[in-house]
C-alpha cells in the first residue's frame, strides 16, 4: 500500500501545495439527459489549511487542512448539445486568503450520442413573479423619466425667457 501511495505522489501534477489526480477526465459516451459522475482526487500538500475551488462546467469549493485530501464527484449532465465529440476544462485553484496562488487545468472529454432534447430550461409555464418587485421597478423608471422630462421642460422655458429679454 505504501508503494502505491508513493507511486501516486510521484505522478500527481503538483504545484506547491496542490496535487490533483487524474490529470484528465473521460466521461465516455453520454446521452442527453443522462448524468455521469467521475472522481477527482485533490490533496493539500501544505502544512496549513488551504481553500480550493473547482471552476468550469462543475463548480465547487472547500477547505483542506494540512495533508488532507478530498475525493470530489464531478457530475456532467448534457441537456441540449448536438451529437459529437466535445472537450472542456475544469480548473482547480488553490487560494491563500483572497489571493489565487496556483491552478491546475484538467482536460475533460466526452461524446454526446442519443437521448432526447429537453426544453426544461426554457419552460416558463409555471413561473410566477412574487411580490411587487417588478411593479416597483416600473415605478422607479416612470419617476426617473418624469424627472428628466420636467428638468428638460424647465430648462427650455428658462432658455426661451432669456431669448425674450
Amino acid at each position: 500500500m505504501k508503494k502505491i501511495i508513493f507511486f501516486l505522489f510521484l505522478f500527481l501534477p503538483c504545484v506547491s501545495g496542490l496535487a490533483v489526480t487524474p490529470t484528465s477526465l473521460d466521461f465516455g459516451e453520454i446521452s442527453r439527459g443522462e448524468t455521469v459522475v467521475r472522481e477527482l482526487l485533490i490533496i493539500n500538500n501544505e502544512n496549513f489549511p488551504v481553500e480550493f475551488e473547482i471552476e468550469g462546467f462543475y463548480d465547487n469549493s472547500f477547505i483542506l487542512f494540512e495533508s488532507e485530501s478530498n475525493l470530489v464527484n464531478v457530475e456532467l449532465k448534457i441537456i441540449d448539445k448536438e451529437d459529437g465529440d466535445y472537450e472542456d476544462f475544469l480548473v482547480v485553484k488553490e487560494n491563500y486568503g483572497s489571493n489565487l496562488v496556483n491552478a491546475v487545468s484538467i482536460k475533460v472529454k466526452y461524446r454526446v450520442e442519443g437521448g432526447d432534447y429537453s426544453n426544461v430550461d426554457l419552460n416558463l409555464e409555471n413561473v410566477k413573479v412574487k411580490g411587487y418587485g417588478f411593479s416597483i421597478l416600473y415605478g422607479i423608471a416612470l419617476v426617473g423619466l418624469l424627472g428628466v422630462g420636467s428638468f428638460g421642460y424647465v430648462r427650455k422655458r428658462k432658455f426661451k425667457k432669456n431669448e425674450e429679454l
